[in-house]
């Protein structure tokens, strides 16, 4: 059962196709950057994916949000 609060959505991440759960609160944050930047959820989460290091997708997604 997911948690409280929390969306998951399909995403391609270097044309890999994965999931990934996340505050609706930061999906929605996550879609006005992508607006600003002029690029997809996928575009945004392919780049966070190649600079993540060991950390997981979803954490470094939460990273480069809040940063």
């Amino acid at each position: 059962m997911p948690e409280q609060g929390q969306e998951s959505r399909n995403i391609v991440v270097n044309g890999q196709r994965t999931s990934m759960r996340l505050e609706v609160e930061f999906w929605q944050a996550l879609d006005v950057i992508c607006e600003r930047q002029g690029m997809t959820v996928n575009q945004i989460c392919t780049q966070v994916g190649r600079r993540r290091g060991t950390a997981s997708l979803t954490a470094a997604v939460r990273v480069y949000v809040i940063t």
